[in-house]
């Protein structure tokens, strides 16, 4: 929640320092990792982004949210 509130009132640093705490300790939090890789491509670090979202994928499937942000991101399926 407080990765949520950073992210929604502009203080991307904690944004991303507290998505990747949750991200490492729950590696399948699809909202998470989506979000932190959302605010990576955002900071320009599109590589890292596209990588997290294949990666989150590949351990938990497809889905539409997760379609959608590779979209946006530009992670073309490897």
């Amino acid at each position: 929640l407080q990765a949520w509130h950073a992210h929604q009132t502009g203080d991307v640093a904690a944004a991303i320092a507290m998505y990747g705490e949750v991200v490492q300790r729950l590696p399948q939090d699809r909202n998470a990792a989506i979000n932190l890789a959302m605010l990576e491509a955002a900071q320009g670090d599109v590589d890292r982004a596209s990588q997290r979202l294949r990666d989150l994928r590949a351990v938990g499937g497809e889905s539409a949210d997760l379609a959608a942000a590779m979209a946006r991101v530009g992670a073309m399926p490897r």
